[in-house]
């Protein structure tokens, strides 16, 4: 619980304002993509909430038995796993919307954008470019994913068996069972969704200028 809490004042911290090397651009892109960072500053304030006032409530005494204990723990743990699995769906959408709108104005990178553009195939035309590596391509493609997994197939994991490696921690995906990890497996991979829309953005508006 300590550490789910740390990541997602993590994120708070990182999402507050823009980063300081944005604060000199003058690419006009810059409004769509911090309107991203001020929804999901938004959204982790809220989950922060939640998260501390579930630990005020659990921090409580009580007597329970040691099979009652167990069964407190279980529902706990759902509890966070449920509060940090919006969060990371909330933020991404924010995210998704934001570079969406952002890659509609002007000077963009991609020569021609269709009239629906999936984030999916806009990080596969990224890494074709060259404007993304390899490793990072992974890492957003596993992250979208999961997120259709979850919203789509109740977090049911349909495609090949993988491992993603992310900065600090891994996930590993097997075909048709439920997407599992410990209680910070949505914080942690929230928090790096947060990092790398952010580099992304950074990117895209340094190569116009």
């Amino acid at each position: 619980m300590k550490e789910v809490i740390q990541d997602v004042e993590e994120i708070v911290k990182s999402t507050a304002s823009v980063p300081n090397d944005w604060e000199t651009l003058t690419d006009e892109r810059k409004d769509k993509l911090s309107g991203g960072i001020a929804m999901c500053y938004n959204h982790a304030v809220i989950c922060l909430e939640l998260l501390s006032y579930y630990r005020q409530i659990w921090c409580g005494k009580s007597i329970l038995s040691p099979e009652e204990i167990e069964a407190v723990k279980r529902e706990n743990g759902e509890r966070i796993i449920e509060v940090t699995k919006g969060l990371f769906l909330l933020c991404l959408s924010a995210f998704e919307f934001s570079m969406k709108h952002a890659l509609r104005i002007n000077a963009c990178p991609l020569e021609e954008l269709p009239k629906r553009i999936k984030l999916g195939g806009l990080f596969s035309d990224y890494l074709q470019k060259k404007l993304i590596d390899q490793q990072e391509y992974h890492q957003w493609d596993g992250a979208i994913n999961i997120r259709n997994a979850v919203v789509h197939n109740n977090g049911i994991w349909e495609d090949f068996e993988k491992s993603i490696i992310y900065p600090g921690f891994s996930i590993n995906l097997i075909e048709g069972a439920m997407i599992q990890g410990n209680l910070r497996f949505f914080s942690q991979l929230t928090d790096w969704t947060v990092s790398a829309y952010i580099r992304w953005s950074t990117a895209l508006m340094l190569k116009a200028n």
